[in-house]
């Protein structure tokens, strides 16, 4: 037969173990604020990443045109002066 102090052990078990494997509203909170933050860590990194590829994309363009410029009036010096270029 259960007694009462079986009953009141078995009980104080369960919440013990309530305890250990649920959290309460503010221990979820607490969680997840390192969790939003982190987020919101990674989410500022992938814009400024984003950023330095455009920028770096654009700054590819740049020098492309340059290069390729160059490349044209160093065509046009050779030519005249009777050089031949070869890339």
């Amino acid at each position: 037969m259960i007694t009462d102090e079986d009953t009141t052990k078995i009980v104080n078990k369960v919440i013990e173990a309530n305890t250990r494997l649920f959290y309460d509203k503010y221990q979820m909170d607490k969680k997840f604020e390192g969790i939003r933050k982190d987020f919101s860590d990674l989410q500022i990194s992938v814009v400024a990443f984003v950023k330095d590829t455009k920028d770096n994309a654009e700054e590819i363009k740049v020098v492309n045109s340059r290069v390729t410029t160059q490349e044209t009036w160093i065509k046009q010096v050779g030519t005249k002066i009777g050089l031949e270029y070869k890339p």
